[in-house]
């Protein structure tokens, strides 16, 4: 996967573009996306973009680690339901060192409607507060569904959501990023 920052937005979202190019595998051209620090993405709807990369894209919003929501516990709870999907996400930062963090996502997402669509996701997240960058991103899904399913849930879960999706199914992500260690601070 390959990102190129383009700029802020006054709102402070971030703009950028992404694309994968894989080994004797699946390959797209550049799609321009929005990242917010509550791990909204938009992307441009007439360009690819793989799960994957969603999965690293909801981490680099600006502040997604913001030291000011955090609570007691080192916790911050992330929700935003609309009238075709309730997401709620809670995230615990495990440990910290010298600016390295280990932080924990548990999030659901809900499709509202006809049908019933629920994703469930694990994800362990390696994270640079120093850089505003993640460093590893382990996540594992699980999709449970029953009738007709008429919409997507999500962009990273179109993949696994069918039209008549009758059970569970299941995908891991696991993304090690590289970098050079003279690579500069990201925002």
């Amino acid at each position: 996967m390959t990102l190129q920052l383009l700029h802020q937005q006054p709102d402070g979202a971030v703009v950028l573009t992404i694309s994968e190019q894989g080994e004797n595998v699946r390959r797209a051209p550049p799609a321009e996306c929005v990242v917010y620090a509550n791990t909204n993405v938009i992307c441009d709807p007439n360009k690819t973009v793989y799960p994957e990369e969603y999965t690293l894209l909801r981490f680099l919003g600006r502040d997604f680690v913001d030291p000011s929501r955090l609570d007691a516990n080192r916790h911050w709870p992330i929700t935003q339901n609309s009238a075709a999907l309730d997401v709620h996400a809670d995230y615990v930062v495990n440990s910290s060192d010298g600016g390295k963090m280990q932080i924990t996502e548990t999030r659901t997402l809900r499709q509202a409607g006809a049908g019933s669509l629920t994703t469930d996701v694990q994800t362990k997240i390696g994270y640079d507060f120093t850089q505003s960058l993640p460093t590893s991103i382990d996540e594992y899904v699980t999709q449970r569904c029953s009738g007709p399913v008429n919409r997507p849930v999500d962009g990273r879960f179109l993949a696994l959501a069918s039209r008549h999706c009758q059970c569970a199914a299941a995908l891991l992500v696991g993304i090690r990023l590289v970098r050079s260690t003279n690579y500069p601070r990201f925002f």
